[in-house]
């Protein structure tokens, strides 16, 4: 055996620990281990969002008040990935999905609230919580949530309809 596919074991090895899920159940565990993956992914992203708001405002684009201020939203989403992904592998895993889509959708609707309402590009961020939540909880959540969104967006719509775009 060569060193790269020994490498590669190792790492396939380490990425199975990392996203097993400890439940009796075969299609408990395979919600869980997508979970899991999905809060490894969050996590990137997150990181990598906040990243980028440090940057912009490293570059001189934006002021740095508007900067750390965008940082701090996903930053808050690292921890609650993590502690959702730490959980889960102990077999909670439907109780983490549900609070981690929640903690998710009101964060995305605070985020767009604070950052340009109804124009705010934080909207688009609804696509991932969404799906998940279609995905691994059940379609009736993505129906509600999508209602929900729809609910709000025209609530704000009507609210400062000089906000909408000509």
């Amino acid at each position: 055996m060569n060193e790269t596919t020994s490498t590669r074991a190792w790492l396939a090895d380490k990425w199975e620990r990392l996203i097993a899920v400890d439940v009796p159940d075969e299609e408990e565990a395979r919600r869980g281990r997508l979970f899991n993956t999905l809060m490894v992914i969050s996590t990137g992203i997150v990181t990598t969002l906040a990243l980028t708001f440090v940057l912009i405002w490293a570059l001189g684009l934006t002021p740095a008040f508007a900067a750390w201020l965008g940082a701090a939203f996903p930053l808050a989403f690292i921890p609650i990935s993590l502690f959702c992904l730490a959980q889960a592998r102990r077999g909670r895993v439907r109780p983490m999905i549900a609070l981690y889509v929640w903690v998710n959708f009101f964060g995305i609707a605070l985020a767009a609230l604070v950052f340009d309402g109804i124009r705010s590009n934080a909207w688009v961020l609804y696509i991932w919580t969404i799906t998940i939540a279609g995905t691994l909880l059940a379609p009736g959540y993505a129906l509600r949530m999508t209602g929900l969104v729809v609910g709000y967006s025209l609530h704000w719509s009507s609210a400062w309809p000089s906000a909408l775009p000509t």
